[in-house]
């Protein structure tokens, strides 16, 4: 159901052996809100959750019951805010389960951005949090992995689960953000601007 968050849709596919294919760096929010508002996630050629949506179901503005399917519809329904009616079901495509080998590092811009290209590249996911204030950054890596959940303890900020649990972070830090989407050749660039 669409008002259910992804945080609770996520041990419910795993039950199953399913996963939705990426998620974004918060699991709070209902599927409806994720879908409604582009909810991404990172990773090179992986999808947002909204191109994984492969069915809407709702009630229109007139009070009539609709069942989206085909591209067309779906790409309205996608990113709409409610525009197009209210959202009371949605069929995903999804994936095998997996785990992933989460690592984050607190480190310099300057050492961040050093190869930031490269690890992109190769790494499933990269995300990289700047802190303004600290101008510090912290650097985190996901890889897919066959090894079993650990949560390596004796490795501070690093463990292995199911990607339910590892692709969302925990904001205890309450923080404004913006979103701004711009061609990944000039991501770098625009970061220095800012942050300059």
């Amino acid at each position: 159901w669409a008002g259910a968050t992804l945080h609770a849709l996520g041990p419910e596919l795993f039950a199953h052996g399913f996963a939705l294919p990426n998620l974004g760096d918060v699991d709070v929010q209902t599927q409806a809100g994720a879908i409604a508002t582009g909810t991404h996630g990172t990773g090179r050629g992986l999808r947002n959750l909204s191109s994984a949506v492969v069915g809407v179901h709702g009630i229109d503005a007139g009070g009539e019951p609709f069942s989206w399917t085909d591209d067309a519809a779906l790409a309205a329904g996608r990113v709409s805010l409610g525009a197009l009616g209210v959202v009371c079901a949605i069929d995903w495509q999804l994936v095998d389960a997996h785990r992933l080998h989460e690592r984050t590092e607190r480190t310099s811009v300057e050492q961040a951005l050093d190869g930031l290209g490269e690890r992109a590249a190769t790494t499933r996911h990269v995300e990289l949090f700047w802190y303004p204030a600290r101008d510090r950054v912290d650097l985190k890596t996901l890889v897919p992995t066959e090894a079993a959940c650990d949560p390596l303890p004796d490795r501070p900020w690093e463990r292995i689960d199911e990607s339910f649990r590892v692709l969302p972070s925990v904001r205890e830090q309450r923080f404004v953000e913006m979103e701004y989407a711009v061609p990944e050749r000039d991501g770098v660039d625009l970061f220095l601007a800012l942050r300059a």
